[in-house]
């Protein structure tokens, strides 16, 4: 991160303290970690910055909202001391977290951070193997401030609130799939995009979050529809036609 700031800050004394004024300054209001299976150096500097996000000694009129999309991890280790074999997922033994090296970092930041945004797969392997989906969304929330949400392709996606005994889903849309490439990338875009447009509103909260993960499961579900990630913009009018035409919300009790 100290990298990362020296780099967006273009001063090589740049410090994280730097690059968190900047942020401040600029007026941003959310911030998305993506990939971070990928990139796992900054994990050493993440929680750091963080905590400086949230520090009330910066002066800021408004809440900076923060996301985290942790994306594959190639080394199946997914935060845990052995291996995961994926072929065999559904038939393993749950496994704690530990925190020792450089995968534990990243339990380590998830308390500072406002949402989880995943894939089935993802989430189940980051609660350590389990074969539902419920499950791991039980075990993962309590790790997040506000809410943990898993897309399901065609099923949609399912998210739990932190605190919350109950889960909520959309349904994607019934759309002939071109091509699938960016769908969670779409899914985090239409998210964020409708919780920083409304978060400073008199609307509920976990109203907001359950209808901006109906405008994420929409925007994924009209980017597969087209060829490649980006070539044709999916516009937030898009989204928001398919919302006022199909209002699919579902409340499941525990």
């Amino acid at each position: 991160m100290h990298g990362i700031a020296r780099s967006m800050l273009k001063n090589e004394n740049a410090t994280l303290n730097d690059l968190v004024l900047h942020i401040r300054q600029k007026g941003y209001k959310h911030i998305h970690f993506g990939g971070l299976f990928s990139c796992k150096s900054i994990l050493s500097d993440l929680e750091e910055f963080l905590q400086l996000l949230n520090s009330t000694s910066i002066k800021c009129d408004y809440k900076i909202s923060t996301s985290i999309d942790t994306n594959f991890d190639a080394e199946n280790h997914w935060g845990f001391i052995e291996t995961i074999d994926i072929s065999k997922v559904d038939n393993l033994e749950p496994k704690k977290p530990y925190i020792n090296d450089v995968d534990s970092k990243l339990w380590k930041v998830f308390k500072y951070i406002d949402f989880g945004l995943f894939n089935d797969l993802e989430c189940r392997m980051m609660a350590g193997g389990y074969s539902d989906l419920e499950s791991s969304l039980q075990i993962l929330s309590k790790y997040f401030r506000k809410a943990i949400m898993a897309t399901r392709g065609e099923k949609g996606v399912l998210g739990m609130h932190n605190g919350s005994n109950s889960f909520f889903n959309f349904d994607s849309l019934n759309v002939s799939v071109v091509d699938a490439t960016g769908a969670g990338d779409c899914f985090n875009a239409g998210f964020i995009f409708n919780y920083i447009l409304n978060k400073n509103e008199t609307q509920n909260e976990f109203e907001l979050i359950e209808k901006s993960a109906q405008y994420g499961c929409y925007a994924g579900s009209l980017g597969v529809t087209r060829m490649g990630a980006s070539d044709i913009p999916i516009t937030f009018a898009d989204i928001e036609d398919l919302v006022c035409a199909n209002n699919s919300s579902k409340k499941i009790k525990m």
